[in-house]
C-alpha cells in the first residue's frame, strides 16, 4: 500500500528536504501544502513558476508521489467576499497543480461558522448553505473546464457534506467527473457509539468506495485522551479499515495526519504500525 504523511507535519521548508524527510521516516508519498513553504495554502493570486518548478523538482530528484494537495477553505463563508476569494484561491491554486504534475486538490466543503471552518454551525444545514456550496464548486469547475485536476472532498460532520449520504447526493447534483471523494475514518465514525462503530465504516465504505481516490489517516481518540499520538495509539479499528482499503482500494494513496510532532517518534511508530497491519490477516 502506498502510505503517505501531511507535508506540513515536518519542520522543513525547503520541499527537497521535506520531502527525503518523509521517505526517510518510511513513507512513499505526501499531501502537499504551500504553508510548508511558509505560504498561505490557497495562494491570493498567480503562483511563481520558479516556485511551482522548485516543488516539481523536488518530487523529480527525491522520486516522491504527490497524489494531492491542501486547498482547504471556506467555499460556504457567510461573508460572500471571503467567498469569492476562496474560490478565486482554488482557482490559481489548480493552476499552479498543472505546473507541479500534482492531480488533486482537496478542499474543505465549509462551515457557516464565521471565525472557523472546522468547527459546526446549526445553519450549515440550510438549503442556502448547500446551494452557497454548489455555485461555489460550479465556478471552480467551469474556470477550469481545461484543466485535468480533480477536486477532492470529504465528510466531516462539522461542514455542509456531514456524512456519507450527503457526498453522495452532491455528486449526483454536480454531475462531474472532477469531483472525488476523500474517505476518513475517523470524520466518519466521530460521535458513533463503539458498539456499532465497525458496521458504521463498513456501511460507509461500500456507499463510498467506487467514489473514493483517496483515504486519510488519522486516530480517534475519547474525550480524555492524549491527542497526537501515534496511529494504533487511539479507538480507530485499523486492522478493519486498512483490510477493507487493500481489498476494494488497494491502489489509492492512504494519507497520515493527525499526529504531533513533538511526540518522540510519532511518526515512526505510525508507518511501523501500518505496516504491520497491512501485512496482517483479513479482517473484513
Amino acid at each position: 500500500m502506498n502510505f503517505g504523511l501531511f507535508s506540513k507535519l515536518l519542520p522543513e521548508k525547503d520541499p527537497r528536504a521535506n520531502f527525503s524527510h518523509i521517505l526517510e521516516t518510511g513513507y512513499s508519498c505526501t499531501q502537499f501544502n504551500f504553508s510548508t513553504m511558509g505560504l498561505p495554502t490557497v495562494p491570493e493570486a498567480e503562483v511563481d513558476i520558479l516556485l511551482c518548478r522548485s516543488v516539481r523538482n523536488a518530487q523529480a530528484e527525491t522520486g516522491i508521489s504527490i497524489p494531492v494537495i491542501s486547498g482547504t477553505c471556506n467555499l460556504i463563508a457567510p461573508d460572500t467576499t471571503e467567498r469569492k476569494k476562496a474560490v478565486e484561491g482554488v482557482i490559481y491554486l489548480i493552476a499552479a497543480c498543472e505546473r507541479m504534475g500534482i492531480p488533486r486538490v482537496s478542499l474543505c466543503t465549509g462551515s457557516r461558522d464565521t471565525a472557523d471552518m472546522w468547527k459546526f454551525h446549526p445553519d450549515n444545514a440550510s438549503p442556502e448553505a448547500w446551494s452557497d456550496l454548489e455555485e461555489s464548486l460550479s465556478v471552480i469547475l467551469d474556470r477550469t473546464a481545461g484543466s485535468g485536476v480533480s477536486i477532492c472532498i470529504e465528510p466531516e460532520k462539522a461542514n455542509v457534506v456531514s456524512d456519507p449520504r450527503k457526498a453522495l447526493e452532491l455528486l449526483k447534483e454536480m454531475g462531474s467527473k472532477r469531483i472525488e471523494l476523500i474517505f476518513d475514518a475517523a470524520n466518519i465514525l466521530s460521535g458513533t457509539e463503539e458498539s456499532v462503530r465497525d458496521d458504521v465504516l463498513k456501511n460507509a465504505f461500500g456507499m463510498l468506495r467506487e467514489y473514493v481516490s483517496l483515504f486519510h489517516m488519522k486516530e480517534i481518540y475519547s474525550p480524555t485522551g492524549i491527542q497526537g499520538g501515534p496511529t494504533g495509539s487511539g479507538l480507530l479499528n485499523i486492522p478493519l479499515y486498512i483490510s477493507l482499503i487493500r481489498t476494494y482500494c488497494p491502489d489509492a494513496p492512504v494519507i497520515v495526519h493527525g499526529l504531533n510532532p513533538s511526540v518522540s517518534r510519532c511518526m515512526e511508530q505510525s508507518i511501523m504500525y501500518l505496516k504491520q497491519a497491512e501485512g496482517g490477516s483479513a479482517y473484513v
